[in-house]
């Protein structure tokens, strides 16, 4: 199992899709009683998908399964972030 800087990166990014929810929070303002959307349903979601992609995307690099492993993160990383701007409350 050889994990290159690639690899990395792609880990890192699929972290950081995972948290983007909190960090837009303090940069884009929040409609109304829009801040319990995102701590109850948005931010547990997008982490629960980072992290369940995250640990498939680590096995399949000790498998050395390429287009799956790419697959898997190109799929998976949309998937977030499409969730994080759409279910995002936006003022």
């Amino acid at each position: 199992m050889a994990i290159t800087g690639r690899d990395f990166i792609k880990m890192g990014l699929i972290l950081l899709t995972g948290i983007i929810t909190p960090i837009l929070h303090f940069f884009v303002p929040v409609a109304g009683g829009g801040v319990s959307l995102i701590f109850v349903i948005t931010v547990p979601l997008t982490f629960g998908i980072s992290m369940i992609l995250l640990t498939i995307y680590f096995f399949l690099l000790r498998k050395e399964k390429h287009l799956l492993k790419n697959q898997f993160f190109y799929s998976g990383t949309i998937l977030n972030l499409a969730i994080t701007f759409l279910m995002y409350p936006y003022s």
